[in-house]
C-alpha cells in the first residue's frame, strides 16, 4: 500500500479525533507516532490494522469509519478539484469514475487505487464495481460519493453491496439543492481567468 494512503488516514484521525487518539492508535499498531512517510510502501495489512484499531478505540464500525475517511478526503481542496473535473453534474461524475484511478496515478505514481467499472443499471441507478479490491476501499469510496453528491447538490442513495464488493448509487434527484461553486482555475490574488462552473445555473 502506498504510504500516502496511510498518511491520509493518520491526518484524518488527527484532524477529526485529536493527537492523543492518533498516538494511541500508533502505539497499538507499533508504528512511529510521528507519522508515516508519504512516499514509502507498506503492506496492505497495515492499513487494515490502522482502521480496525482506530474504529475500536473510537467505538464505531470500521465500515462507518472508512466512509468518514472518504468523505473527509473530499473536503481537501486538491482532492475535490481532481474529482470535480470529472463532470459538470453528478451523473457525469459517476460515469467518469472509471478514469479516476488513472488520473490519480498521474498525480501520485504507484498510488495503486483499484480499477473501477461503472454500470448504468437503468434509469437513475448505477453500480460501481471495485475490481479486485473490495473491503475498506468500497466504504471509503461510498463516503467519497456521498460527499460529492452534496458538493454537486444531488440527492443520492448510496449502498455498499457486500456480496458484490461494489456500490449501488441511486440518484432520484440530480438538482435537489444548490451545489458548491467550482472554478476551472483556482483563484490567484482574488481573480480567476476562467469563469465559475457551478453545480446548478
Amino acid at each position: 500500500m502506498h504510504g500516502l494512503v496511510n498518511r491520509l488516514i493518520e491526518e484524518f484521525l488527527r484532524a477529526r479525533y485529536g493527537e492523543s487518539l492518533w498516538r494511541e492508535v500508533a502505539v497499538a499498531c507499533e508504528v512511529d507516532p510521528r507519522g508515516f512517510h508519504a512516499m514509502r510502501m507498506h503492506p496492505p495489512q497495515r492499513t487494515r490494522q490502522l482502521m480496525t484499531t482506530a474504529a475500536s478505540e473510537i467505538g464505531v464500525n470500521v465500515g462507518d469509519l472508512s466512509e468518514d475517511v472518504g468523505a473527509w478526503l473530499v473536503q481537501l481542496e486538491p482532492v475535490r478539484r481532481l474529482l470535480r473535473f470529472s463532470g459538470r453534474d453528478y451523473t457525469e461524475f459517476l460515469l467518469a469514475l472509471d478514469q479516476l484511478p488513472g488520473r490519480a496515478e498521474m498525480v501520485v505514481p504507484k498510488l495503486g487505487l483499484p480499477a473501477l467499472t461503472v454500470i448504468e443499471d437503468g434509469g437513475d441507478s448505477f453500480v460501481v464495481d471495485i475490481n479486485g479490491a473490495p473491503g475498506l476501499w468500497a466504504y471509503m469510496l461510498a463516503g467519497l460519493l456521498r460527499q460529492m453528491a452534496d458538493d454537486y447538490g444531488a440527492l443520492a442513495l448510496i449502498t455498499v453491496d457486500k456480496a458484490r464488493g461494489g456500490i449501488v448509487v441511486d440518484v432520484p434527484d440530480q438538482d435537489f439543492a444548490h451545489g458548491r461553486s467550482f472554478d476551472l482555475v483556482a483563484e490567484v490574488g482574488g481573480r480567476s481567468r476562467v469563469g465559475s462552473v457551478g453545480a446548478l445555473p
